[in-house]
């Protein structure tokens, strides 16, 4: 076993904890978010029998095969095992009562893989009208596999039946070259693919204005985790900065006063009543905070701000 094959051994075995984990945490929309990542970066991988045997990842991942009935994780788990066995398979690994696949089988080359509308699922047709463009197959392996994966998600996520299959492909294509483009390291090419896919999957707004043409590839592999985000998101993202932009101010308690009063219940005469008197203004509209100043067997330090002129003074 080489040191590669350790390594993603390691990485598999993180990765099936996660997954045990997010199976007992219950169906939820983060959990789902997270299980689907997870699939994301196994469907990346370059698997082999050896890795499969050791980590038992198989076994985890079938588990999701009746997640929330046919919800969108059953159907990757279900693509992931098919893959996976297809590869036992072509190994000469027996399953169960089945024979192991005799050496004339495994001489047998792979048919070219397909995408169909109707199942959709990137399947292995080779009589299919929906073959993969022919300039696909001199690209290297892993860029032709990111090709299929951008192939395999706009088909998988689109509804209309009669979609132009070309411009699925070529959109697919434009944004792996797009990727190639920005000439990153091997692992930040696997990780923006698996960054876009996620978000493109997620985000169905985003995902049409790039099959329309409006957000271009180029525009697209570029864009920031906050661009690609969901409505949602980015909404939720906003209002968490305010909290944290709000907690910061030193003059929020004076702007939000009326909003403390209404939630404490002053109101009327109580509003004005104060155990401080301005000395410049005379003005009772004063409001006090208690700071512990000097040593704790002293009193607390008083500071008093008049809201009529804006004094201050500690008592």
């Amino acid at each position: 076993m080489g040191k590669s094959d350790k390594r993603m051994i390691d990485t598999i075995s993180l990765l099936n904890k996660t997954l045990l984990k997010r199976l007992d945490a219950g169906a939820s929309e983060d959990v789902t978010s997270q299980i689907l990542d997870v699939f994301e970066r196994l469907s990346d991988m370059d698997m082999t029998v050896t890795v499969l045997a050791e980590t038992r990842i198989g076994s985890t991942v079938s588990k999701f095969k009746s997640f929330e009935g046919e919800s969108e994780v059953a159907r990757r788990a279900k693509a992931i095992v098919k893959g996976w066995k297809a590869l036992a398979r072509r190994e000469g690994v027996s399953s169960g009562s089945k024979k192991a696949t005799s050496p004339v089988e495994k001489r047998k080359p792979d048919p070219a893989p397909s995408v169909s509308l109707k199942s959709k699922t990137v399947e292995t047709s080779v009589g299919s009208a929906t073959l993969p463009p022919e300039r696909w197959n001199s690209l290297p392996s892993m860029r032709r596999k990111f090709c299929l994966k951008f192939l395999e998600l706009f088909v998988s996520e689109n509804t209309d039946e009669n979609a132009d299959m070309e411009k699925l492909q070529n959109c697919a294509g434009a944004i792996e070259s797009a990727i190639y483009d920005l000439r990153l390291e091997k692992s930040e090419v696997m990780a923006k693919c698996r960054q876009l896919a996620f978000n493109l999957r997620k985000n169905a707004p985003l995902r049409t204005r790039v099959l329309e043409g409006t957000v271009l590839p180029v525009a697209l592999v570029r864009m920031s985790a906050e661009e690609l985000a969901t409505e949602e998101s980015a909404r939720a993202r906003e209002e968490m900065l305010k909290k944290l932009h709000d907690a910061s101010r030193l003059d929020w308690e004076k702007a939000n006063d009326d909003k403390i009063n209404e939630m404490c219940g002053i109101k009327g005469d109580l509003l004005k009543a104060s155990l401080f008197t301005c000395n410049r203004c005379k003005s009772t509209k004063t409001t006090s905070t208690q700071k512990q100043t000097r040593s704790a067997d002293e009193p607390m330090t008083v500071f008093v701000f008049c809201t009529n002129c804006g004094k201050r003074w500690k008592c």
